[in-house]
């Protein structure tokens, strides 16, 4: 691996005033494979439901190897990459595009191994709007003129709707407010993410679901330290092994996701059912490991066009499927 610029090295340390930091395993009775494990944490920024995926998949890798993985939970997600980057922490989940933009700009030693979660985004409005000309005349609410989810609405656009509808488009800051927005009648559609549907009236549905019509877009990533991985890369196959069982558990008995939901976020205990049923049903969760290297690629061009990144990066400079590959094939076994 070619030698790369520490990138943010020690920020995360310095700021270790700001994280939430637990073990994910409480099974200390456990038996494990492999009695000399080795130490690993894993950093992101407020996860929501996506976290307990990740923590459940951490708990089970750790009770079957003896390796000892630590939950970092941080108020900042360049943060987070840029302590992953210095080898702080080995692993970190979320904004693809902040990843790559890390890669890019600063040289960081990171690798995307896998993906969990495809695009958690909606178009959702009003009922009578069934499909994207029917966007015709009608106010649609965006976070910003600008930026990724922008982006992705304009991509959506460009597949769904002929070029002449004409929609008024109202800029609000933050999904929350939008959806409040919705409800309150001052717009008739906007992106909303599957977390927020539960709180629609019947007024309302969603008129697609991009997992679904977009899931070439990745918006959620897992990156693992590059020089980490190359010293243990049977922990980094380890880890995809487990995230895939994790969701493939979770599409044959929805509950493993609930219960993972009440163990690691408590605070969504009372959304956990609705979350875990919207997830399945949506099939917003990846079963094989995600990121081949053609939505990475169509994932750039999105980040390019949003000045989320610069120009210039490929797929390969980002990402090693051999560790889901080797995943896929013990699962076959």
């Amino acid at each position: 691996m070619r030698t790369r610029t520490p990138y943010l090295s020690g920020i995360a340390l310095a700021l270790s005033a700001l994280l939430t930091i637990s073990a994910c395993s409480d099974n200390a009775d456990a038996e494990p494979s492999n009695t000399d494990g080795v130490e690993y944490s894993f950093a992101m920024t407020t996860s929501g439901a996506i976290g307990p995926l990740y923590q459940l998949a951490i708990e089970r890798m750790d009770e079957a190897t003896g390796h000892k993985g630590t939950w970092v939970e941080m108020t900042n997600s360049e943060v987070a990459v840029g302590g992953t980057a210095s080898n702080d922490f080995q692993f970190t989940g979320g904004v693809a595009s902040t990843v790559m933009a890390a890669i890019q700009e600063k040289d960081a030693n990171l690798i995307f191994v896998n993906d969990m979660v495809k695009i958690m985004w909606t178009m959702t409005g009003a009922t009578d709007i069934e499909k994207c000309d029917d966007l015709e005349g009608k106010k649609v609410g965006l976070h910003s003129p600008g930026g990724v989810s922008t982006a992705i609405f304009h991509s959506w656009l460009e597949k769904n709707c002929d070029p002449s509808t004409d929609m008024q488009i109202v800029y609000i800051e933050g999904s929350p407010n939008r959806l409040q927005g919705l409800l309150a009648g001052q717009i008739d559609a906007t992106m909303l993410k599957l977390d927020e549907l539960e709180q629609l009236t019947d007024d309302f549905h969603v008129i697609d679901n991009f997992a679904q019509s977009m899931p070439e877009i990745v918006t959620n990533a897992t990156a693992v330290n590059g020089d980490f991985a190359d010293q243990h890369p049977e922990l980094v196959e380890d880890f995809v092994y487990y995230m895939m069982e994790v969701v493939n558990d979770i599409y044959e008995d929805p509950q493993v996701f609930v219960d993972a939901i009440e163990k690691y976020q408590p605070e969504l205990a009372d959304q956990a059912d609705y979350i875990a049923q919207i997830y399945v049903d949506s099939e917003v969760l990846i079963r094989d490991g995600g990121i081949p290297e053609d939505w990475i690629t169509t994932s750039i061009a999105l980040y390019e066009e949003a000045d989320a990144i610069g120009t210039g990066l490929s797929a390969s400079d980002i990402i090693e499927r051999s560790y889901i590959e080797a995943a896929q094939s013990r699962n076959q076994e």
